[in-house]
């Protein structure tokens, strides 16, 4: 745990809670982008 970097957890019962359950993860990386490289972006409009 980190301070400001919230961690989310959802439990969401099924309609047939006697099945196995799955686990479902997911995470987001966020990068910078600086000034200089947007032109080397361009090309991917």
């Amino acid at each position: 745990m980190v301070p400001k970097k919230p961690v989310v957890v959802i439990t969401w019962q099924g309609a047939q809670p006697e099945l196995p359950s799955i686990l479902l993860n997911s995470h987001m990386d966020v990068v910078p982008v600086y000034e200089g490289s947007l032109k080397s972006w361009d090309r991917i409009q």
